[in-house]
């Protein structure tokens, strides 16, 4: 936490953490109608990555998990107005993480990504965690 604090000092940024409560609060408030998915997904990661996709389309902005240390700002590095997702190192079976993503508020690839993991929750298409969220 430290290094986000010193590489994105406040003001201008702001550093926001969220409770289990509020992460289901965030989700009403993004996607009322999809609450119902939200609270019976089976392990609780998959809650919260459901909820990171809220939080950003609510308030836009930069997500990091709270294990990636900062080396400098990187807002710099990100396109404007445009979603951005860090690539993964473990290429064996994924291509992204969504340990560290940033966006406008509002973005509609919130909820394309929280459509695709209900559609997948409903079909079983998942077999694990990342293959859902």
């Amino acid at each position: 936490q430290q290094s986000w604090r010193d590489a994105c000092p406040s003001p201008p940024h702001r550093h926001l953490f969220w409770d289990d409560a509020g992460l289901r609060r965030s989700v009403a408030e993004a996607f009322p109608d999809l609450l119902s998915y939200y609270d019976g997904f089976c392990e609780h990661i998959q809650r919260v990555d459901f909820a990171r996709a809220a939080l950003l389309f609510l308030h836009g902005g930069l997500y990091a998990d709270m294990d990636v240390e900062a080396r400098g700002s990187p807002f710099s590095h990100l396109c404007a107005g445009m979603v951005s997702v860090v690539a993964s190192p473990y290429t064996r079976n994924e291509r992204h993480q969504n340990s560290m993503m940033a966006s406008p508020p509002r973005h509609p690839f919130w909820r394309a990504l929280v459509d695709e993991a209900v559609r997948r929750q409903r079909e079983g298409f998942h077999t694990t965690t990342w293959q859902l969220t």
